[in-house]
């Protein structure tokens, strides 16, 4: 179970590297900090639990008469596994954050504009600041549950923390519409020309 929710994260963190990467129109540094990030995060996930799985730690039984469906090790440094995942969507966080100030700051379309579909906080709250908090408070709970509570509360919040990433991977993948595929300037209608308007359209009589 370990092995196949991390897939899954990883799959949903691939989705969110692109939408980060589209925010700042595939700038390369961003890119490739993204990507080392994500691979070394991938590298400690899986040492992590390979490591877990050499050690023979039993875990303790809740109660006489009472069968988990659980792992065969669970040493007590395990709770490790979770300060990578914590520090990539710190830092997916950080990044979709800084971006949102940047613009707040320098675009006055903030103040006048409604809560569309189109506007920038909607976009930013919907997606880039969203769905990573969300992920970073799963992680952050699992983390504290795995270091101080009993294996019990350990395993709902995995469970919590397994089909976390299967509803907000599947919600980015329904948003990434073709119009998230253009850099973020163009999707929150910044643009350098004039606005279209149609009554300059021609119409034939």
């Amino acid at each position: 179970m370990g092995y196949l929710g991390t897939v899954i994260l990883l799959s949903m963190q691939g989705i969110m590297i692109y939408r980060i990467s589209s925010m700042y129109t595939h700038n390369r540094k961003i890119v490739t900090l993204l990507n080392i990030a994500f691979v070394l995060e991938m590298v400690s996930l899986l040492s992590i639990q390979s490591l877990s799985n050499v050690q023979d730690v039993p875990i303790q039984e809740t109660a006489p008469g009472i069968n988990l469906c659980s792992q065969a090790s669970f040493p007590s440094w395990l709770y490790t596994v979770w300060i990578p995942v914590t520090c990539f969507e710190v830092l997916v966080l950080a990044l979709s954050v800084s971006l949102a100030v940047k613009y707040c700051h320098s675009v006055e379309i903030i103040r006048r504009a409604a809560p569309s579909r189109n506007s920038l906080v909607y976009i930013l709250l919907r997606d880039s600041i969203t769905f990573p908090f969300v992920t970073l408070t799963i992680c952050i709970a699992n983390l504290v549950s795995w270091m101080q509570l009993p294996y019990i509360a350990v395993q709902c919040t995995f469970s919590i923390a397994i089909f976390g990433p299967c509803i907000i991977g599947s919600r980015l993948i329904l948003n990434l519409r073709e119009a998230y595929y253009q850099p973020f300037k163009e999707e929150c209608n910044i643009h350098d020309q004039d606005d279209f308007r149609i009554n300059e359209i021609d119409f034939p009589v």
